[in-house]
């Protein structure tokens, strides 16, 4: 941030401060001979067309950031957000020493909020797809070779109740969901994400097979297969591992997260949800109420301030960018006076002199952006390696930003354009 308001200020400031130090006198006097060197003039020239590359640069990467980030939040995540309402639970030891107390109130629990007015499903489980799963563990694959120590296939792990899928809208691909009519006793069951299906079992059916934890070797036996989620706490991107699920009343935990799918206004039902916990235990506080948009938005606020700050550097250079433009064009009318003067009393028509400031310009302003497209898509692809949940840069937001950036130059150009056009023929040649 600093290099780039150091690079913004030296590149926009320099060129006008050059162009403020024309002696106006000599110019007059000297015309088109001119009282700048050649390389005094290639200098601020050349000035110009780098701070508009980089603020071509700044700009672009800010708008591919904050637009990223926009397509992130409306893209398909494989649940849904909207109409969701969270909390947690945290069971204190000293009342729920066991998985049985657990239990009981697990199941007093869901009963007493799918009662609730507006409220449609109940799902409890340990963790959401805000944070990413938890729980990661190696694994092996039955009837396939074990791997050396280290180096088993990882898996990501959530503990849900039966009624977690529903509720959060993640669709089932293939089998079943978990039961707890057949699932609390026997071989215990899993549910695993598409991609892992897909990539274990390529061409065949998932459900049947068996994973374990390569050392106590506890076979669980897939029963399910759904659709893949992506999480807000990365921006989606790849963990590397499987997504898989487990039975949360077989193994119940004392810190749990409530999902509770709605149609009544989410900010209605917050003081219900803790009259109703508190119905079931006075002494039990219900943490984080929030709506799982409210969640996403404030998992992704740290990159959305970047990108804003971002935003922010780059305006500043396309400012001074436009200050730049401005002082080199208004130390070109004043050099060349006497050449315009001498032009307009030939007979030149006011918008052929407009067309010769603006070109000079514009023509400086096509350069820069033509160096600022080169380098803007590879900053792009940086961004995305950068942070790999973040979509793929769009063209569309570049041409864009190009074109907003050429209209501030032709506006940085239009003052000392109009003092060129206003000039007194014979008052130039008199100076001559």
């Amino acid at each position: 941030s600093l290099a780039a308001i150091l690079a913004a200020a030296v590149f926009g400031l320099l060129p006008a401060w050059l162009a403020s130090r024309t002696d106006l006198n000599d110019a007059l006097k000297q015309g088109t001979r001119g009282s700048t060197s050649g390389a005094h003039h290639r200098l601020r020239h050349a000035l110009i067309v780098i701070e508009v590359a980089l603020a071509l640069v700044l700009l672009s990467s800010a708008g591919f950031f904050l637009r990223g980030l926009d397509r992130f939040v409306s893209r398909d995540h494989g649940w849904r957000t909207e109409n969701l309402l969270t909390a947690s639970l945290n069971l204190p030891s000293v009342r729920y020493p066991d998985a049985v107390a657990q239990l009981a109130f697990y199941d007093r629990l869901q009963t007493r909020l799918t009662a609730l007015p507006g409220v449609t499903q109940v799902a409890l489980s340990r963790t959401l797809p805000f944070y990413g799963f938890g729980f990661g563990q190696r694994f092996i694959v039955e009837g396939r070779p074990v791997p050396e120590p280290g180096k088993e296939p990882q898996r990501d792990v959530n503990y849900v109740s039966s009624g977690y899928f529903d509720t959060m809208g993640i669709p089932l691909v293939e089998g079943r969901i978990f039961s707890p009519a057949s699932d609390l006793k026997g071989p215990e069951p899993t549910l695993i994400g598409e991609s892992m299906a897909r990539q274990l079992w390529p061409g065949e059916s998932a459900i049947g097979k068996r994973i374990a934890h390569p050392v106590d070797l506890g076979w669980l036996e897939v029963i399910g297969v759904v659709r893949d989620v992506s999480f807000a706490s990365n921006l989606g991107k790849p963990t590397g591992r499987f997504q898989t699920y487990r039975f949360l009343e077989r193994d119940p935990a004392q810190e749990i997260v409530l999902s509770l799918r709605c149609t009544v206004p989410l900010a209605t039902l917050t003081d219900a949800l803790r009259r109703a916990v508190a119905e079931l235990d006075s002494e039990l506080p219900v943490n984080a109420i929030r709506s799982a948009v409210e969640a996403v938005e404030q998992n992704i606020a740290n990159y959305e301030l970047t990108g804003r700050l971002l935003f922010g550097f780059a305006l500043l250079g396309v400012l001074l960018a436009a200050i730049g433009l401005y002082g080199v064009i208004s130390g070109f009318v004043v050099q060349r006076t006497n050449e315009i003067g001498i032009r307009l009393a030939l007979g030149a028509q006011v918008r052929d002199v407009l067309r010769l400031v603006l070109g000079q310009g514009v023509r400086l302003a096509l350069i820069g952006a033509g160096f600022g497209l080169a380098g803007t898509f590879g900053v792009a692809r940086g961004l995305t390696a950068l942070v790999p949940g973040l979509p793929a840069a769009e063209v569309m937001t570049g041409v864009g930003v190009t074109a907003l950036l050429m209209a501030v130059a032709v506006v940085a150009c239009l003052v000392p354009a109009r003092r060129a056009m206003r000039v007194n023929p014979i008052a130039a040649l008199r100076a001559e």
